[in-house]
């Protein structure tokens, strides 16, 4: 066990307003040096935490928004192809109708 200067410690103390002054302030000290370390290193987790969560949601915010305009794209390109097939159609229609009345005409 560790030896103690009383004499020194009593001067201390009576320098600090008595024992119980100079025990109160070293526990504020240290309670003040505790929670500035534990709220700085609080707010260096939160920052880290904060960014990965904003990092997410933009993630997901910008990939959600490739994927609908993926989609749109999908339906905008079939809706061209229904638009092509239908007049494809039509000129067949056409077509064959103008050769069924060349037939007709020249029969």
């Amino acid at each position: 066990m560790k030896e103690w200067d009383y004499a020194q410690l009593a001067k201390t103390a009576s320098e600090h307003g008595g024992p119980q002054k100079y025990i109160d302030e070293v526990a504020d000290t240290n309670f003040s040096l505790g929670f500035n370390h534990g709220h700085d290193s609080g707010v260096k987790d939160g920052s880290i935490g904060t960014a990965l969560i904003f990092g997410g949601a933009l993630l997901l915010y910008e990939g959600g928004k490739w994927v609908i305009a993926k989609i749109k794209g999908k339906r905008t390109h079939d809706r061209e192809n229904d638009e092509l097939r239908n007049r494809s159609d039509e000129a067949k229609t056409e077509f064959v109708a103008t050769m069924k009345s060349n037939e007709e005409d020249s029969e």
